[in-house]
């Protein structure tokens, strides 16, 4: 099974699929595995990760649950490494 890679596997972060999120506000069953994924990496010492984040809504959901770290459009689109930089930079400076 998959689960076992968790007991075999040097892993110290899981990640929730973008599919998951997408359907975390409107199915109920989405939510629940949502909530479990963060609840088995909470218990196992693991950071979890939701990918596609895209509304405020889900932002917002993932945090009540604890979910430790989000990504996705709604924080910013992919940059490339030079324009990273570069927003940033400026932002320091």
């Amino acid at each position: 099974s998959s689960l076992n890679y968790l007991n075999n596997l040097p892993i110290s972060e899981i990640k929730i699929d973008r599919s998951f999120v997408d359907k975390l506000l409107n199915n109920k069953q989405s939510d629940t595995l949502v909530k479990a994924i963060i609840a088995i990496g909470s218990s196992c010492h693991m950071k979890v990760v939701a990918e596609g984040v895209e509304t405020i809504e889900q932002h917002q959901k993932l945090k009540e649950y604890h979910c430790d770290l989000l990504q996705g459009y709604y924080f910013d689109k992919p940059l490339l490494i030079g324009d990273l930089v570069d927003r940033y930079a400026e932002k320091l400076s």
